[in-house]
């Protein structure tokens, strides 16, 4: 029997055990602070790729089993995510979260793609009194009604996604849903910061390890904004040596300016780059000014997008931006279908180096939840 199967089998047993004991027969849990629930994330995004960005013909490594994901000339992703999740509350602060994670590719041989688990214990200290914590794996809450939370474990809906996409390609969210490791972030009237370490592979004879390390920072007096992000990225490990040490630095700043509907955002960004700490010639460092404005109508969003740049090289970052000049623009519609059940639209057109390309993603985001005794 495989492991990842007789994880599904013993977790799928203590979720029975929970629900039979509705009455209360079962005491492990205060069942009033307890609950179920599962969700699912549905994608479909087709990407477009320019053929002379370098990085579309670079293997990205992104989890601990050294999967990978070739970037060539056009790639669609189709599939979902499915988490099962058991969630224990207590005190006022204190959150277990037990589950696992199935991510199904349409087309795949593979039942699922990867089944992983979910496990993390969280502090969470909300804003106002009567908050709970709704942050269900695929929910829209991310987080922003807390003044504070320290996560040890599997961190769901992670502060990455609040990266600019110098630093951070989102398509990776389709085969990394979730990140291991340590998350930490505080939020007030002056400003926010979210801070982590996610380990993603480890050191074997076969890899070397990978971890990243972010840091996204707001300073905040009403309409004006002073951002700040910081991404390292780093494969290395002592115990084996198959292959060279890497490093990879990424930094973005700058003001946002919010007036009404209406933000607008320039960042200065810069990477330094080492492919071998061995051979000192293969450093590379590289910048970049991206500018933006965004505007939101209901519940859709128009945005126009500048860039500039010269050898700027991010290991995560959206490839697009190794370009020297950019031009971006589109729209991410959402619809609320239910209470629980999310629809995302988005398209994005590029104008790279006289060449014009596209993208366009769906998504469906569901959950539900299940709260003994109520």
């Amino acid at each position: 029997m495989r492991v990842c199967d007789l994880f599904l089998r013993i977790f799928l047993g203590f979720l029975i055990i929970i629900l039979l004991g509705n009455e209360g027969k079962v005491r492990a849990f205060q069942f009033k602070d307890s609950r179920v629930s599962i969700s699912s994330y549905t994608f479909l995004n087709n990407l477009e790729y320019v053929g002379d960005v370098d990085q579309y013909s670079t293997i990205i490594s992104n989890n601990a089993t050294q999967e990978t994901i070739f970037l060539g000339e056009g790639q669609t992703f189709f599939g979902e995510h499915l988490a099962l999740e058991a969630i224990h509350q207590e005190g006022n602060f204190l959150f277990y979260r037990f589950g696992v994670l199935g991510t199904h590719l349409y087309g795949d041989e593979k039942n699922f793609h990867k089944v992983r688990p979910l496990v993390s214990i969280a502090y969470i200290v909300p804003k106002e009194a009567s908050s709970t914590w709704e942050d269900n794996f695929f929910s829209e809450k991310k987080g922003k009604e807390y003044k504070f939370y320290l996560i040890f474990g599997s961190i769901i809906n992670g502060p990455r996604n609040k990266f600019i996409e110098p630093l951070y390609d989102d398509s990776l969210f389709y085969y990394r849903p979730v990140e291991e490791g340590l998350a930490i972030g505080q939020s007030g009237t002056l400003g926010s910061y979210d801070a982590w370490i996610n380990w993603q592979r480890l050191n074997t004879p076969f890899h070397r390890e990978r971890f990243d390390i972010g840091i996204v920072s707001k300073l905040k007096k009403r309409g004006f904004h002073w951002d700040f992000q910081f991404h390292y990225v780093h494969e290395g490990g002592q115990l084996y040596h198959p292959g060279p040490v890497k490093d990879n630095f990424g930094v973005a700043s700058g003001p946002e300016l919010v007036l009404g509907r209406a933000r607008f955002r320039v960042s200065g960004c810069y990477s330094y780059d080492i492919p071998d700490r061995g051979k000192p010639e293969t450093f590379s460092e590289g910048w970049g000014i991206e500018s933006s404005i965004i505007f939101k109508v209901k519940k859709m969003q128009v945005f126009l997008e500048h860039w500039i740049g010269k050898d700027f090289r991010t290991a995560e970052g959206d490839p697009f931006y190794q370009a020297d000049w950019l031009v971006k623009f589109g729209f991410l519609h959402k619809w609320k279908l239910t209470k629980h059940c999310i629809l995302l639209l988005g398209a994005r057109g590029y104008w790279v180096k006289g060449t014009f390309t596209h993208d366009e993603r769906l998504e469906i985001r569901y959950y539900i939840n299940y709260t003994p005794n109520k």
